[in-house]
């Protein structure tokens, strides 16, 4: 018995601004994370539009999660660390908002973070 989840990847907080360098793009980011896991036929991604639209609006992850009635969220930050971009990423329960997973990669620029951060098996 197969059960799809709904997932809402939200925009990433930018936790520094490049001195010199370019900003990381947390939407960015959270468009290529919801690219990739919506390859999988097991999930459902919410837009990355709406949870843009809903992060800005101010809500409470128990209430994005009620809006778009996702079952998952992700949610984290970028931060820049000279050549190197950190991000902090968390799955989290879309009920209760309940940590189900946490971690943090490291990589030189964005595409490579968000392909790391999949992992191979994504592709």
């Amino acid at each position: 018995d197969m059960t799809v989840a709904d997932v809402a990847v939200l925009p990433f907080r930018v936790l520094n601004t490049g001195r010199g360098n370019v900003t990381p793009d947390g939407g960015g980011l959270a468009y290529m994370i919801a690219g990739e896991l919506a390859r999988s036929p097991d999930l459902h991604i919410i837009s990355t539009r709406v949870t843009a639209e809903l992060r800005d609006k101010d809500m409470s992850l128990s209430q994005i999660g009620a809006t778009t009635h996702a079952r998952y969220l992700v949610d984290g930050s970028v931060e820049r660390r000279g050549d190197q971009l950190q991000l902090d990423a968390q799955l989290i329960d879309g009920g209760d908002s309940r940590i189900v997973w946490s971690g943090p990669r490291e990589q030189a620029d964005e595409e490579r973070l968000a392909a790391a951060y999949l992992g191979a098996g994504a592709r």
